[in-house]
């Protein structure tokens, strides 16, 4: 699982292929995410995604993120749907949690 210093800026790239291995092109990608706060209270955050060189492209900030597991679901809609999934995992020292 990837691991990401908390207060950093985290970048999605994402290329939806289909089945026979081709790019496919949603008209448009929407990411979600969910994390658990320095308190511990939950939380669901969307991003929007910009096609970029044949990529969806998008950044998520982790500041408001305490330590753990951040789990991502990305969603391609339009005239062809596709999607993606994953986590990373968001860790921090005492000096980065004040």
């Amino acid at each position: 699982m990837p691991v990401i210093v908390r207060k950093n800026i985290t970048t999605f790239s994402l290329v939806f292929t289909a089945n026979d291995g081709s790019a496919t092109q949603p008209s448009a990608v929407q990411a979600v995410l969910t994390y658990k706060d320095l308190g511990g209270a939950s939380h669901v955050d969307e991003i929007t995604l910009a096609l970029a060189n044949g990529a969806w492209v998008g950044t998520w900030d982790t500041s408001a993120s305490g330590e753990g597991v951040v789990f991502w679901m990305a969603y391609g809609y339009g005239t062809l749907q596709a999607a993606a999934q994953g986590s990373f995992e968001v860790v921090a020292n005492a000096a980065n949690t004040v």
